[in-house]
């Protein structure tokens, strides 16, 4: 996510951890439990531990290549359309059409391990480079975030993990 949409992500958090409020309420479908977007009520506070963040572990995958767009920067930067931040091309240098094309997210492992084991497969390798794990996430997808953050601040994966845009601190 980029600054602006990180920024409404945690304004809808806040608002759905309101007593009384919902999914529905804050402008998300009709509000059901789903995978992607827990109800707040559904778990205490509204919060996951890491572990309970990323039960569906194939779900990286299919989010990723279900995606009915992509998002491109004014950078040239191409990203899936659920995953701003991921960087999976540039058409400053290869066409949109060969960027997909040639997309196997076997040559990368930190797309790889999104792909096979989702976010939480990414945490044991982010503690080892010193990630320190919250007591709990909002879901599986602020965890995917949270460890991407502490990437990019520590010039990890930096192919993969840009543009500066997308992790500026929210003031």
């Amino acid at each position: 996510m980029c600054r602006r949409e990180l920024a409404l992500f945690f304004q809808i958090a806040q608002f759905i951890r309101r007593p009384g409020s919902s999914l529905k309420a804050a402008g998300f479908g009709d509000g059901k439990l789903s995978r992607n977007h827990p109800q707040a009520s559904a778990f205490p506070e509204g919060r996951l531990p890491a572990e309970a963040a990323t039960r569906h572990k194939e779900a990286c995958r299919s989010n990723f290549l279900s995606a009915k767009g992509v998002h491109i920067d004014p950078f040239g930067n191409v990203f899936s359309g659920t995953c701003s931040g991921i960087i999976v091309g540039n058409i400053n240098q290869t066409p949109l059409e060969d960027i997909w094309k040639r997309f196997d997210p076997r040559s990368a492992a930190f797309i790889s391990t999104l792909f096979s084991k989702g976010p939480y497969g990414l945490l044991a390798e982010a503690e080892k480079q010193g990630y320190e794990r919250l007591e709990s996430y909002a879901g599986k997808c602020h965890l995917c975030t949270s460890i991407r953050q502490f990437f990019f601040d520590n010039g990890l994966e930096k192919p993969i993990v840009g543009p500066a845009e997308c992790y500026a601190y929210i003031s």
